[in-house]
């Protein structure tokens, strides 16, 4: 039983392995067709080109004038290109002053909120010594309640001492 279950994994093993070496000589060849491909695509370009390059040269008076209308519109691109550009920079210029002034409005509010928290702190220290004041108050009230109480009681014990 072991025999034949070692076998089997044998057999599928080197099947595996066969379908590998299949699979990397077809991606093998694949690849050099995609050279080949590519090398002769190159080749036909550069022919396309060299076969006009010729034809320029044989009808040149009216390829002149292709030549300068090209030119007329190809600075008038670069002009425009440079127009936009200038108007980018513009722009650029332009956002980063918005960018300076936010941020000497961020500066003024954080310098106005230290103002305003300093005067919110004044503000509570004067609350808390009123308060403090106001405790202090009533406390000596309390304390004045406190020795009348006592005296009450006192004089009460001295009433019940002259009773009895």
């Amino acid at each position: 039983m072991e025999d034949t279950e070692n076998a089997v994994s044998v057999l599928v093993r080197d099947r595996n392995i066969g379908s590998r070496k299949r699979q990397s000589k077809e991606s093998r060849s694949s690849l050099r067709k995609k050279k080949q491909w590519k090398r002769r695509a190159s080749f036909q370009r550069y022919d396309c080109r060299k076969e006009l390059n010729v034809e320029e040269k044989e009808t040149t008076p009216a390829t002149e004038e292709v030549e300068t209308n090209v030119k007329e519109v190809l600075s008038a691109e670069t002009h425009t290109k440079m127009e936009m550009n200038d108007q980018f920079v513009m722009l650029l210029d332009y956002m980063q002053g918005v960018k300076q002034e936010q941020r000497n409005m961020n500066e003024e509010l954080k310098e106005e909120q230290k103002r305003m928290g300093t005067k919110i702190e004044e503000k509570v220290e004067e609350q808390d010594r009123k308060m403090d004041q106001k405790f202090i108050k009533l406390t000596n009230k309390l304390e004045e309640q406190a020795q009348e109480v006592e005296e009450i009681k006192k004089n009460q014990n001295k009433m019940k001492t002259i009773i009895m």
